[in-house]
């Protein structure tokens, strides 16, 4: 079974393994996490605006600033590994938060830009999941502080300067691309 993976890859480019393809530089991507989450329908909209509007006047009612961040996924920021996945034009959580904009007057954070740029220099998604890196974390969070300190200004800002960097050679990621091969049971 591990030589026919093996084989499939090298002959296809890509191969799909429980729901995931692994594509371009070993990148683990999901196309039912596409179909899901990515490309919600526009005919879901006004449901979305319903729920975010009821919460929206229960923080209001109770005093309380809401912020809502919305994280693009790694399969729009890293569509250049996707190879031959159906992916749309542009994610639709970007629309969304513009239907919310228009619908509410409330802005949605969405980092897409900030992520598209940093990852230029280090991952902000581990190549064998759907999670963010600690870089990708830090970057959604700092958007998140830059909107919470424009109501707030005594809130202060993270840098890169406040946290102990460091890299390995293995993620936590990285871990699962190594249980697609099967093994020969031990006697």
């Amino acid at each position: 079974i591990n030589l026919i993976g093996k084989i499939k890859q090298k002959i296809n480019k890509h191969y799909r393994q429980n729901l995931y393809y692994v594509g371009h530089n070993r990148h683990m991507l999901n196309d039912d996490y596409l179909n899901v989450f990515v490309n919600i329908p526009r005919k879901d909209f006004p449901i979305y605006k319903q729920q975010i509007q009821k919460l929206l006047e229960f923080s209001r009612a109770h005093n309380i600033k809401t912020y809502f961040l919305i994280v693009p996924s790694q399969e729009n920021l890293y569509r250049e590994n996707a190879l031959k996945l159906n992916l749309p034009a542009r994610e639709n959580i970007e629309e969304l938060a513009d239907y919310l904009k228009q619908e509410l007057n409330y802005e949605m954070i969405v980092p897409t830009e900030e992520l598209r740029e940093a990852k230029k220099k280090d991952y902000v998604f581990f190549k064998a999941d759907h999670h963010w890196t600690d870089s990708g974390a830090f970057i959604g969070y700092r958007q998140l502080m830059l909107k919470i300190q424009a109501d707030f200004p005594d809130v202060k800002l993270p840098s890169e300067e406040d946290y102990d960097y460091f890299y390995t050679t293995k993620t936590r990621g990285e871990y699962e691309l190594s249980l697609i091969h099967i093994s020969e049971p031990t006697r």
